[in-house]
């Protein structure tokens, strides 16, 4: 027996499924898992999988009594027609373990820790997620799992029966298997170290079953035959909460990885598993199992000379994940070489389990196996190797930028073709040379230095918010960045910036006039191109969509025009008087309209695309407007208190003579008291100085009177009202947390 587990199989026994597949005491996590692929009555191809969970419960467990946690994560893919369908269940105490454990606050940027715990404070968690509706059951005695009348369980024939249902989505399914292969252990005999040597778990699979049975989608019931494979895994080191506490390195031990199950046409079957430690994203184990025809066993490991690389990077911007969806397995001493490709590309599985999510879907295979070419289907799973990707929000929207930059270049491309151009402009005439040069090249120079894209990001979080899928609508983040870029260019122009983005203005690059024709095209150029790109949408949403646009740009160019007229109108009275309100109120309709109404549009847009209801459109557009306009007034305070990586020179407003939110508030009685200071600032501003000291003398008198994080704190006020009115009109979800969550985030920026 195992020194640490006295449940486990010998060393050198065979595993008895009899024993083996019932629950294991001693096991700090176990599950049971099965795939399958199928042809339907309808010669159409179908695959599917399934996991329980069953995780032992150290808060509410003894020595005496253990006390379990149950989740199931299950799903359908239709491969034809091209959709993937998942369905995931926890049950309630998996809340309150949540709420009162350290792991949710060390897997989680802040912000996204505080939008979580909001919803498990209502004793609910995220969709797509649900919680099971009534207690779940592992039999002690045999092999029956029954997880809210999902079951997975042993006939008296010695078959594997599964079902599984979603009443939400109209999906189920009920297989019966039947063993073709016997029990097999991976990886290293058996052993597999997903954390660390002492919490090691037992594996073994059976790498192939007959299957049969029938699927349910859309109400159409459709018979199915095919094969499957059946893992079952059990381990980890038990700890009492009265003798251990929850507070653990667990998270830092623990680690990600790429798995395949691959059955070949050869009636080989293979394993292959590749460890990855979480922190340091470094390889931590490999492993190969090869299993034949007649139950023979290969087992390969990082000394052998396998590999698994990569080909391809699909990013999920529902989530800023990336997953490689096209692979190569090489495996020399079987003179192996697979290359693995997604039926689907989006096969990600979004859950509270994984935060945010994990990679669970069929491939594709076709190489070379003993010399001899082979196919085959496989089930790839890919976990936990993004988990660094909501520990900080700002690596999150880093991800996000990167996405969006590649969406801009299927747009504006660098090298255009006359095909591109002709898509853009609609004309086949033009010297593309020039044209790349003139319009191309001044946006790109621009865009290529990666803002955070958060207006981008926005819209399509808005699609999803409303139950839509933003992954359709991908290539709509271009939409907003390539406008928006127009706007800075003409801005510096119109405010006489010599830096953006870290780098010269784009009028300083190109010249005013070239400058000038490039942001004014940026307003008009994308729209057409996207609306052509989306045939999905109707006439009437098009209509909404060409119609939020003008009113964008409308709206934002008297914005515009009032910030270049300035408000030296008004800043005498504000002397004399000390009542700065006028002047507060003047600047927050500035930035409505310039930065508040266009966000909010663009997540009207997303809303409108997404199938939202009227009052969902109002009230997202009414939050993200808040969200723009909160923005601008952070900007103004860092514009005095100074931007990572000096993307702007501090102090810059007071040498352009600016009035901006936090000068606005500071002319206010209650922060500067004597005419005498309020005259002193404004004669400072008037100068337009460039005098470092100067300048930092006046941003240190506005620390001093604290109207700097007053101003921080109106902005606050501003994003967390309009989220009350919005937070009731959207279901509890996972996008619903990003969303929150970046209210929360742009408060705190300091790019």
């Amino acid at each position: 027996m195992s020194s640490n587990h006295d449940d486990w199989p010998n060393v050198d026994e065979e595993i008895s499924i009899d024993i083996h597949d019932l629950p294991h005491r001693s096991s700090n996590i176990e599950w049971w898992y099965c795939h399958c692929h199928l042809t339907g009555s309808n010669n159409q191809p179908y695959a599917i999988f399934a996991s329980f969970f069953r995780t032992f419960d150290n808060h509410r467990s003894t020595p005496e009594q253990h006390q379990y946690l149950y989740a199931l994560i299950w799903g359908i893919v239709d491969i034809k027609n091209q959709n993937y369908y998942s369905s995931s269940q926890l049950d309630r105490s998996s809340i309150e373990r949540s709420l009162n454990g350290t792991e949710l606050s060390k897997d989680l940027d802040k912000h996204l820790y505080m939008a979580y715990k909001e919803i498990l404070n209502r004793n609910t968690i995220p969709l797509p997620d649900r919680l099971f509706s009534k207690e779940c059951y592992v039999d002690l005695n045999k092999l029956y799992l029954n997880y809210d009348d999902n079951l997975f369980y042993k006939d008296e024939s010695g078959n594997y029966c599964l079902s599984c249902h979603d009443p939400h989505q109209n999906l189920s399914f009920k297989l019966q298997m039947r063993p073709m292969k016997h029990p097999c252990r991976q990886q290293h005999h058996g052993i597999a170290n997903h954390i660390s040597p002492e919490e090691s778990m037992f594996y073994y699979s059976m790498s192939r079953l007959e299957c049969h049975g029938q699927i349910m989608i859309d109400n159409q019931s459709i018979s199915v035959q095919g094969h499957s494979w059946y893992d079952h895994e059990f381990g980890g080191l038990i700890k009492y909460s009265t003798t251990n506490s929850n507070k653990t390195s667990y998270e830092s031990q623990y680690k990600g990885w790429y798995w395949f199950g691959i059955q070949l046409d050869n009636h080989y079957e293979i394993t292959f598993s590749h460890l990855i430690d979480c922190l340091t994203q470094k390889s931590a184990d490999k492993s190969a199992i090869i299993i034949g025809p007649d139950n023979e066993r290969w087992e390969y490991h990082d000394g052998d000379l396998i590999d698994l690389q990569p080909l391809n990077q699909w990013f999920s911007i529902r989530t800023g994940c990336v997953y490689s969806t096209k692979w190569k397995i090489t495996i020399p001493t079987m003179q192996c070489e697979l290359v693995l490709e997604a039926v689907i590309d989006n096969q990600e599985l979004i859950t509270f389990i994984a935060r945010p999510s994990f990679y669970e879907g069929q491939f594709n295979v076709s190489g070379v196996f003993n010399n001899q070419h082979v196919q085959g289907h496989a089930f790839f799973e890919c976990h936990r190797t993004n988990i660094k990707i909501f520990n900080c929000l700002d690596e999150f929207f880093k991800r996000i930028s990167h996405i969006v930059l590649n969406n801009i270049e299927t747009i504006l491309p660098r090298q255009i073709t006359s095909t591109q151009a002709f898509d853009l402009i609609t004309l086949d005439t033009i010297n593309l040379e020039i044209f790349s040069k003139i319009i191309i090249s001044p946006l790109r120079d621009m865009i290529d230095r990666g803002g955070k894209a958060w207006r981008s990001f926005l819209c399509l979080l808005c699609i999803d918010c409303v139950n839509g899928n933003s992954q359709n609508y991908q290539h709509w983040l271009a939409l907003a960045e390539i406008m928006h870029v127009g706007s800075l260019i003409i801005d510096d122009i119109q405010d006489q910036s010599a830096i953006r983005r870290g780098g010269p203005a784009c009028h300083r690059m190109y010249g005013i006039a070239q400058a000038i024709n490039a942001g004014t095209i940026a307003y008009f150029l994308p729209l057409p191109l996207l609306i052509a790109r989306t045939p999905s949408l109707s006439d009437e949403i098009k209509l909404k969509i060409y119609e939020t646009t003008f009113s964008t740009l409308r709206t934002a160019h008297i914005g515009q025009g009032l910030d270049i007229h300035g408000l030296d109108y008004l800043m005498n009275d504000c002397i004399e008087t000390g009542n700065g309100l006028p002047l507060e109120q003047a600047i927050l309709s500035i930035h409505r309209l310039k930065s508040g109404i266009p966000a909010g549009n663009l997540a009207r847009m997303g809303a409108l695309i997404g199938g939202g209801t009227i009052e969902q459109c109002d009230r997202l557009q009414e939050y993200v407007q808040s969200i723009g306009i909160a923005f601008q007034i952070i900007d103004d305070v860092l514009n005095l208190r100074g931007f990572e990586n000096q993307t702007k020179q501090r102090g810059e407003d007071i040498t352009a003579g600016k009035i901006t939110y936090p000068i606005a508030k500071v002319m206010n009685s209650k922060y500067l008291k004597e005419r005498s200071e309020r005259e002193y600032v404004w004669q400072i501003l008037q100068s337009k100085t460039n005098d470092k000291q100067t300048i930092d003398r006046l941003i240190d008198l506005f620390e001093q009177t604290n109207c700097l994080n007053d101003s921080i704190s109106d902005a606050r006020l501003l994003v967390d009202n309009a989220w009350l009115k919005l937070d009731s009109f959207l279901l509890d979800s996972f996008h619903k947390i990003i969303l929150r969550a970046f209210g929360l985030y742009i408060l705190e920026r300091h790019y």
